[in-house]
């Protein structure tokens, strides 16, 4: 039960937030905002990098538990 009320609360919390950027992007649409093009190539770019990151480290944990697993 408390799985249950855990997991849709979760699910509310998330689509709120979800649902708030949403809005506010069709908002500064419909405004006729819209950020430079190099702005988003650099926030692109940034995620990349953070996540190639993450990746390097998670590969060179796992690696080095494999290696001490077989000593």
């Amino acid at each position: 039960m408390l799985s249950a009320l855990f997991g849709a609360t979760l699910a509310v919390v998330a689509s709120t937030a979800v649902g708030n950027e949403v809005r506010v992007e069709i908002a500064r649409i419909g405004r006729g905002e819209r950020p430079p093009d190099d702005e988003v190539r650099q926030q692109w770019a940034a995620v990349l990098h953070q996540a190639r990151s993450r990746w390097r480290t998670t590969r060179g944990k796992a690696g080095r538990a494999h290696h001490d697993g077989e000593s």
